[in-house]
């Protein structure tokens, strides 16, 4: 079963989600939610990563999700964001990351780094968000990329990040025999 943080009380489906991941991100909190909306899952869906798990399940949130409001996702803007996350995931190797469902049918991809952040918010019409923080600052907010594009600063901060780990690492020397015998 998968927790998506939703409750079903008098008839009525409440997200409380978006707190509890703020509060986890923010806090380092664990996750505790009321949940009485739960999906049964195939063992290849059971293989994927949680955050994989999540925007998939986007497909299953009725109209009206939120207090009445919230429409339904189309499946195109979840295969989008599913293939942002994969590449973040797996090519660029961050694996903390989480999304968000939005109202207007947009999916937001949260990616962490030590004090990067980056928000990727895949909108209804196809376009995508981009917004980096650093230390909490805002470092640039694009909107109206198209999906090529938001992929490519995708890239850039992960060869950004992977370049600066790369500068960090020691080098081994081993010495050759008739030195160490010195």
């Amino acid at each position: 079963m998968i927790d998506y943080g939703y409750q079903i009380a008098a008839g009525s489906l409440m997200v409380q989600e978006m707190l509890a991941k703020a509060m986890d991100v923010v806090y380092g909190m664990p996750e505790t939610m009321d949940v009485d909306y739960a999906i049964t899952e195939s063992s290849e869906r059971q293989s994927l990563p949680r955050t994989a798990r999540k925007i998939e399940g986007f497909k299953d949130i009725p109209k009206g999700w939120h207090f009445g409001e919230g429409v339904v996702f189309k499946q195109e803007i979840i295969n989008l964001t599913l293939e942002l996350f994969e590449h973040a995931y797996r090519k660029l190797n961050f694996k903390k990351t989480d999304a968000f469902p939005g109202l207007n049918g947009e999916i937001m991809l949260t990616v962490y780094h030590h004090h990067h952040f980056l928000e990727l918010t895949v909108e209804p019409d196809e376009s995508v968000t981009f917004c980096r923080e650093d230390d909490g600052d805002e470092v640039c907010d694009v909107k109206g990329l198209t999906f090529e594009e938001a992929k490519k600063r995708l890239q850039n901060f992960g060869d950004e990040i992977w370049k600066q780990s790369d500068c960090c690492r020691q080098n081994t020397l081993t010495a050759p025999a008739d030195v160490l015998l010195a």
